[in-house]
């Protein structure tokens, strides 16, 4: 009965080693997902933000082009 235990422990040993290996591989890659969404998380938000800025820009042009035509035109 002792060679039983023994091989018995063995395989359980083993079988928790399988177990420990597999689940810290997920954890690796979990990370490795959670790292590239962070470093590309600035990029998107840097984008948005230009893309922001220019629709501003595009916005107040007509209206700057308005006053300064509005100044030569009382000035003169």
């Amino acid at each position: 009965m002792d060679a039983d235990e023994a091989r018995r422990r063995r395989e359980d040993n083993l079988l928790e080693i399988r177990k420990n290996k597999r689940e810290d591989n997920l954890l690796k890659k979990r990370r490795e997902g959670l790292l590239f969404q962070s470093q590309s998380q600035p990029l998107l938000d840097a984008a948005q933000h230009a893309a922001n800025i220019e629709k501003k820009v595009l916005f107040e042009i007509p209206i700057l082009l308005f006053f300064l035509l509005s100044l030569v035109f009382v000035g003169s």
